[in-house]
């Protein structure tokens, strides 16, 4: 899944935030991407022991 979301500042200029969740290319950390959510893999392994 990707996101993008554009942001204004109070300056008025504008940003864009990309993010997507998996991998990307075969990685989990891209340059100009926002990082994964710390912890991810402790959530991963509880998700898989629920099944």
């Amino acid at each position: 899944m990707y996101g993008v979301l554009l942001i204004s500042l109070p300056t008025g200029e504008q940003k864009i935030l990309k993010a997507f969740s998996g991998l990307l290319n075969g990685d989990s950390l891209v340059e100009g991407w926002v990082p994964p959510i710390p912890g991810r893999d402790q959530v991963a392994l509880h998700e898989a022991s629920t099944l």
